[in-house]
């Protein structure tokens, strides 16, 4: 991860991109706001030239606001691995799936918790991400500020799994010795 924008890509291969995903969800907010020139601005100004919007059960469709920053909508798709790998940069809703997906892919993040929620679990969630160094923190109405500030560098990745306390628990539940 570094703090510059992406490097430009030779010829014929694909534009530094950022991939923005609401989930299985509604999150008008952050679909609206993806649709703004402030935040396509921001992103452009970052060295972004593709913005791809998985926008889920929200009734608006992204359209391009800036010039030099491509912008591509769909609604669902089976999976969303390829585009994630393919991404530079990922702006989320902060459902843990998505957001431990994008971490352990090695991706900048940038999470916005969706408050219409029933609990503020995604606030909590990205809140104790953000304050561990892993991502950046937002809400729909500074999203384009944070954008700008980013410094991708003091980002931390998370540590490894490290699945040994779990084997050794699980033998000796089952009388295995070691």
């Amino acid at each position: 991860m570094s703090t510059a924008a992406p490097k430009r890509r030779g010829a014929g291969q694909r534009l530094p991109t950022v991939l923005a995903t609401v989930g299985t969800t509604k999150f008008e907010a952050l679909v609206n706001v993806l649709d703004t020139e402030r935040v396509q601005k921001a992103l452009h100004d970052r060295g972004y030239r593709h913005l791809l919007v998985q926008r889920g059960m929200s009734s608006r469709t992204p359209s391009q606001r800036t010039q030099g920053l491509t912008v591509e909508v769909y609604q669902y798709k089976p999976s969303m691995a390829s585009d994630m790998a393919s991404s530079d940069l990922i702006i989320s809703h902060a459902g843990a799936g998505s957001v431990m997906e994008a971490l352990r892919a090695g991706k900048q993040l940038v999470v916005v918790a969706n408050d219409m929620l029933m609990d503020n679990h995604q606030l909590e969630l990205a809140f104790a991400m953000e304050q561990a160094g892993h991502l950046y923190q937002a809400t729909p109405s500074n999203l384009d500020t944070v954008i700008e500030k980013a410094d991708w560098a003091s980002r931390k990745p998370l540590p490894s799994l490290d699945f040994n306390p779990l084997r050794r628990e699980v033998k000796g539940m089952l009388g295995i010795q070691a």
